[in-house]
């Protein structure tokens, strides 16, 4: 059950940052999870880390929070794949929590950011329809 909240919760947080993508996509991973839940975390993982890098890029201030979100992403996959490997292995499910949260709590940064960059575009709309 971790598995497909995960995967699900990380194909709405995947529509949020990306705020264009058709709804066509969304319901598609949703019904991939039961199937395929570490495929579809690990696509919309990588979608939101190079959406995170490419905005890290045009935003020095969001960068010590992406490059902590890349990093507890990359050892959270590990965790994953781990426990899914040696389940028998102790405090890897509590340790991969752990990190998904952390990595969770970066992607605040990142919403915040394309927000302010959505705010922008529609203003920029509003300023050309108004001239």
């Amino acid at each position: 059950a971790d598995f497909w909240t995960i995967s699900l919760a990380s194909s709405i947080m995947t529509r949020a940052v990306f705020p264009g993508i058709p709804l066509g996509v969304t319901l598609a991973a949703m019904a991939i999870t039961p199937f395929r839940p570490f495929a579809v975390s690990c696509i919309n993982s990588t979608a939101m880390e190079l959406k995170y890098i490419q905005q890290a890029r045009k935003n020095k201030a969001l960068r010590p929070a992406q490059r902590l979100h890349g990093a507890t992403c990359l050892i959270g996959l590990g965790a994953y794949i781990l426990e899914d490997c040696f389940p028998q292995l102790p405090l890897v499910h509590a340790c991969w929590h752990i990190l998904s949260a952390t990595a969770v709590c970066t992607v605040n940064n990142l919403l915040h950011d394309v927000e302010c960059e959505q705010r922008q575009l529609a203003s920029a709309v509003l300023v050309s329809a108004k001239v």
